[in-house]
């Protein structure tokens, strides 16, 4: 991912496996919902939960750095 730098105390692990995120999107059933996504990285879930049809997302990542990524990108 990008440039940033995965840091150990934060425990980084990021999901990159597109079927998997289809999968956890599709057995909630996102539908007109507000969203609160912990610890969202690189955003690779992020991404599919704005392409559905949600009232609000919120997104809380600790990292300052991935965090000032994610509000550039989304």
């Amino acid at each position: 991912f990008q440039d940033i730098a995965l840091k150990k105390k934060y425990g980084q692990h990021f999901l990159q496996d597109q079927r998997i995120v289809d999968h956890m999107i599709e057995a909630v059933k996102i539908k007109q919902a507000s969203i609160l996504e912990i610890g969202p990285g690189g955003g690779f879930l992020t991404k599919s939960i704005l392409e559905r049809p949600i009232s609000r997302l919120w997104a809380f990542e600790i990292d300052p750095d991935w965090a000032d990524y994610l509000q550039k990108t989304y």
